[in-house]
């Protein structure tokens, strides 16, 4: 903990703890380390198995039914741009936390905020996204995506309040990085892909899609300005149409930050989600930098639980 708050470990520090009992903390921090990550491991070559059998999302304003969208009419919206300076701020707030948490935090805080103006009860929803299962050494010669998907649920009732909505997300975000589920999935779909024609690859993806909420990716673009026949490019964005009720799609492009958002006809009009996605924004990033903000983001941490990073940080601290 000291190595994660430095200035508040200073404020607190005192008479050093005997010898037994810090070899005590030491201990007990360590199994609960490992502890962590075996859970962590075991949850990850079990749920590959029985992740078809589990309960799709409970219906709410954005899932109807519980099966693919057949509407050939979809409607767009995005939010506007923020800057991606800003975005690191907030993130500068949560030790060891990355954009991409920050990032998908806001979702699950404007899709909050979403539910509650629309007042749909709904407590807990999964979203789905794509995770890139190239080799950061690969060279890439061919077009096509090499992916699997994976999912965060985002449970309402543990967002107590914005600061820890990020932790429990980050929380979410290390799991997936520790576990082996992807990589058993990846395979697995490898292997079915010679197995079933493609009618069939198609009725399962579109199956296994139509038990979550919403689908997300996070796509990092060039951090410097792009020229096509010699102007500039301004902006960058994508809408992506998959049979799933909505879609949200981040693209960090030149130092902004872009949310497009994609919606079934049958559906609300996916202006309203981009509206929240820009009022939480602002109301996270005025909450965390504002004086006493990092005191407010280590208390919501001691309420959610500690997140690997934490965990390991804790480790070296005691």
């Amino acid at each position: 903990r000291r190595r994660i708050f430095p200035a508040a470990a200073a404020a607190t520090s005192g008479p050093k703890p005997g010898g037994i009992a810090v070899a005590w903390r030491r201990a007990s921090t360590t199994a609960a380390v490992w502890g962590w990550r075996w859970g962590v491991l075991v949850w990850g070559v079990m749920e590959p198995v029985i992740l078809p059998f589990l309960p799709p999302d409970a219906p709410s304003v954005l899932k109807p039914l519980n099966k693919p969208c057949q509407s050939q009419v979809k409607v767009l919206a995005r939010a506007a741009t923020i800057s991606l300076a800003r975005v690191k701020e907030v993130k500068n707030q949560f030790p060891g936390a990355t954009v991409n948490d920050v990032l998908s935090a806001l979702l699950a805080l404007a899709l909050r905020r979403y539910f509650n103006e629309a007042h749909d009860g709904v407590k807990s929803i999964r979203v789905t996204f794509s995770l890139n299962m190239r080799d950061s050494s690969e060279e890439v010669t061919t077009l096509g995506n090499r992916v699997c998907n994976d999912h965060l649920r985002f449970n309402f009732e543990e967002m107590t309040s914005r600061p820890a909505t990020v932790w429990v997300v980050k929380r979410q975000v290390d799991r997936v990085k520790r576990s082996p589920k992807v990589l058993i999935l990846f395979k697995a779909l490898g292997l079915l892909s010679h197995l079933l024609s493609n009618s069939q690859l198609v009725w399962l993806y579109r199956y296994m899609l139509s038990r979550y909420t919403m689908l997300m990716s996070n796509v990092a673009g060039p951090q410097s300005a792009c020229f096509l026949g010699g102007l500039e490019v301004q902006e960058m964005s994508f809408f992506t149409f998959v049979p799933v009720g909505v879609y949200c799609g981040m693209l960090s492009y030149n130092g902004r930050v872009t949310a497009s958002f994609v919606s079934d006809s049958a559906l609300p009009d996916p202006a309203g989600l981009a509206k929240c996605w820009n009022i939480e924004f602002e109301a996270l990033h005025a909450e965390v930098t504002a004086p006493g903000g990092a005191e407010a983001c280590r208390a919501a941490l001691d309420g959610v639980g500690p997140a690997l990073t934490t965990f390991d940080a804790a480790v070296c601290a005691v």
